[in-house]
């Protein structure tokens, strides 16, 4: 069976979301439970009613062979396309690639020598560790009064806009798109420099967004540069300067705070940052730490807004 993953940005209760597999993150016993991965045997009628919307009739148990089907649109070669011979991703490939995150991040563990004491900062819950060069991380927060739904699309239209992201998260997220496969998944390239600029650290990765059973989840999952670059032009960029190809892989999760899992209405939202970055020295370590909590902390600040206001004055 395959099934199309596809999400509209218009963040409308009435919109129609199909579903694709559902993933969540795997750090306690009750989110073991939700661990199977789902599918839709039907996608949902066009603006469906609050009463159209049934979590539990929307998803059926997979088959060996079941996998999330990605439509692409073919878009002209860019100048950064062509400065790394990049190599358009096939439709195939999209969906090994979706369905193959899906399956690491069901078996990510958090390990290694802890960089934070676990406690709350600024009202998340901190987790932080360095296995080796491998950064991994999982902070976690619940916001009142907020709608998960919304909260996705607001990131999503940030997250795919090149414009937005250099804005929002200025020196902590760049993105240069090679490719819109469609409206929910992005192959796009970011580059960083090291503290003494002399590398380049350079990643190609795909964006993507999936309903979830209980909410939805935004994902950056790097891939190989031999995959989809030409590695004669891949060692060096415009200026001479040696390139670190880096590994990387971060979501969002959004997850409606109640149990009835209806992620339309106000009853807040729990969000989670978590992934495993992986710059392949130490010297970067430090920067990733920081640069994962404020990432979490701009995009509060971004998405959500202050909790309380000033009076003004008179």
């Amino acid at each position: 069976m395959h099934v199309v993953a596809s999400l509209h940005p218009t963040p409308s209760p009435r919109t129609s979301y199909p579903p694709a597999p559902a993933v969540t993150a795997t750090w306690s016993e009750d989110d073991q439970a939700l661990l199977d991965i789902l599918f839709m045997a039907e996608p949902l009628p066009a603006e469906p009613s609050l009463e159209d919307v049934k979590m539990d009739d929307m998803f059926s148990s997979p088959e060996p062979d079941n996998e999330v089907h990605v439509q692409q649109e073919v878009q002209p070669a860019s100048p950064v396309e062509k400065q790394i011979g990049y190599k358009p991703l096939a439709i195939d490939d999209s969906t090994a690639l979706v369905n193959e995150t899906y399956r690491s991040i069901l078996t990510f563990s958090l390990s290694g020598r802890a960089l934070s004491t676990g406690a709350n900062i600024m009202g998340w819950e901190d987790k932080r560790l360095l296995d080796g060069t491998s950064l991994k991380f999982s902070l976690r927060k619940q916001f009142p009064g907020q709608n998960a739904l919304r909260l996705m699309a607001s990131t999503w239209q940030c997250l795919s806009d090149p414009e937005c992201s250099d804005t929002k998260f200025r020196g902590l997220m760049t993105l240069r798109v090679l490719q819109r496969v469609n409206d929910d998944t992005i192959v796009a390239m970011r580059d960083s420099q090291s503290e003494d600029c002399s590398k380049i650290y350079r990643c190609v990765y795909i964006l993507f967004r999936v309903r979830t059973r209980k909410g939805f989840l935004i994902c950056v999952r790097s891939i190989a540069p031999e995959r989809l670059t030409d590695p004669a032009l891949n060692s060096l960029d415009y200026e001479g300067k040696t390139v670190q190809w880096v590994d990387m892989s971060s979501w969002f999760v959004f997850e409606h705070a109640t149990d009835e899992g209806i992620f339309f209405q106000e009853g807040g939202a729990h969000i989670e940052y978590g992934g495993c970055m992986d710059n392949g020295d130490n010297e970067s370590v430090a920067v990733l730490a920081m640069n994962t909590l404020s990432i979490v902390l701009r995009w509060e600040t971004t998405m959500v807004g202050p909790l309380f206001t000033l009076p003004v004055s008179t």
